[in-house]
């Protein structure tokens, strides 16, 4: 019977009272997938990984991530990212297309693809940077890297569709999404 009123109690809350901003892991924590455009981006980013295999499946996570990390820091310390925010929003889109279309760039072309997305991705965490301490940091590492593992995760498990059209499939949903954001904001 006490177990019954703990549980009529506990009704009222709902997964959306949670709020992840609670101390300075959860305020980095929070960007990466509290921001549509930073969590499609990191999914994107694992879902290429996936596709393309090999090395890539921890080297492009690895990249962004830092390159994010990297990114934000210099945003803080006053360099300016003309169209951040547009950028941000474009980044399933560019990646998304290459998905798709399942583009083999160039041998450098993808890490440069993969560096300059996680520079825009850095920009979700530019307004929770200003804590002295490194533990916003570890939390947007942390939500960065759940959010492409989820990409990669989503690969592995879609690719076993026929010609691999699931990721293709995720892939294109990842660019609709992008481009509405995009159109939303001119």
């Amino acid at each position: 019977m006490l177990a019954l009123l703990a549980m009529l109690a506990a009704i009222p809350a709902t997964a959306a009272d949670v709020v992840l901003t609670g101390g300075a892991f959860g305020a980095g924590y929070g960007p990466p997938l509290h921001s549509l455009a930073a969590l499609l981006g990191f999914v994107a980013i694992g879902l290429w990984s996936g596709l393309l295999g090999g090395g890539t499946v921890w080297q492009f996570p690895a990249l962004a991530i830092a390159a994010a990390l990297g990114a934000s820091y210099a945003f803080e310390s006053g360099f300016a990212l003309p169209y951040a925010q547009q950028g941000l929003m474009a980044v399933p889109v560019v990646i998304g297309v290459m998905i798709v279309l399942g583009l083999r760039l160039p041998l450098l072309s993808p890490p440069v693809v993969v560096v300059l997305a996680g520079v825009f991705e850095g920009h979700a965490l530019v307004a929770v940077a200003g804590s002295p301490h490194l533990v916003p940091w570890a939390g947007f590492g942390a939500a960065a890297l759940l959010a492409t593992a989820g990409g990669l995760g989503l690969a592995v498990i879609v690719s076993s569709a026929p010609l691999a059209l699931g990721v293709r499939a995720l892939g294109a949903g990842a660019v609709a999404a992008g481009v509405l954001m995009l159109l939303d904001k001119l």
